[in-house]
Order: structure tokens, then C-alpha cells, then sequence
């Protein structure tokens, strides 16, 4: 919390906060997980929970998914729903204690299921149109 409150000190100064909470959400989804796997550590949850800034939120849901870079699809968009069901379940296990970690988490999950339906949709249309 001292560094987050440090660097947003200094970026309202620049009057930058906005930005530097997008960036700083980018940064939070490189956090490590509990010792139980439970993603993020608890350190960080606790910090999602003072700072329900959207862009700070946004900014962690768009590091999640750049976090991934490159990578093969498989046919039913079967990574895609591991990764919703991944998600869905630490939003489950944090929920009761961090809401709005849960939010963010749920989001992230929904937005998996989102790019499974489409890689079906499309796999759908190819079989059409092949």
C-alpha cells in the first residue's frame, strides 16, 4: 500500500493518475498467488479493495490477458473455458472477504467464456463456408 499510495501521490501531481492506475493494475496482475493458489496474494486483494478505481481494474484485467502473449488455439476453445473456469473459481474462493476482487476476477472470466464462444462461432462458420 506504501508504494501504490507513493506512485499515485506522484501521479496526481503530474496529473497522470488516471494513466498510472491503468499501468499500476498491469502490474498487479503479475502478482503472485497464496501459498493455497488463490490468485492474487492476499496483499494484493486487500489493495483491490481500497482502490475500486476502474481504471486501476481495467488495467488488471487487460495484464491478466496480455500475461498469456502467443498462444495456439485449440478447437472448442477448450484453453479459453479452463481459463474461465480458473478465474470463475478464485473469484469463488475470494469473494465473501474481497468483492471487489471477486468483480475483477469474474470479468476476467467472462471474458474467457466470450472469446471461447467466438473461437466456436468461427470454428462453426468454417465448417459452413469450407
Amino acid at each position: 500500500m506504501r508504494w501504490l499510495g507513493r506512485a499515485r501521490e506522484l501521479a496526481t501531481a503530474e496529473r497522470r493518475l488516471a494513466v498510472a492506475d491503468s499501468h499500476i493494475g498491469k502490474v498487479l496482475a503479475f502478482a503472485p498467488s497464496d501459498a493455497d493458489g488463490t490468485w492474487p496474494v492476499e496483499a494484493v486483494r486487500d489493495a483491490l479493495e481500497k482502490l475500486t478505481v476502474e481504471s486501476l481494474q481495467h488495467g488488471v484485467e487487460i495484464g491478466i490477458y496480455n500475461r498469456r502473449g502467443a498462444h495456439f488455439v485449440q478447437k472448442g476453445g477448450v484453453q479459453e473455458l479452463r481459463l474461465r473456469d480458473k478465474f470463475r473459481g478464485f473469484a469463488d474462493k475470494v469473494r465473501s472477504r474481497w468483492p471487489h476482487t471477486a468483480s475483477i476476477l469474474d470479468r476476467i472470466a467472462k471474458h474467457y467464456e466470450q472469446d471461447a464462444e467466438r473461437q466456436i462461432e468461427e470454428e462453426k462458420l468454417g465448417e459452413f463456408e469450407g
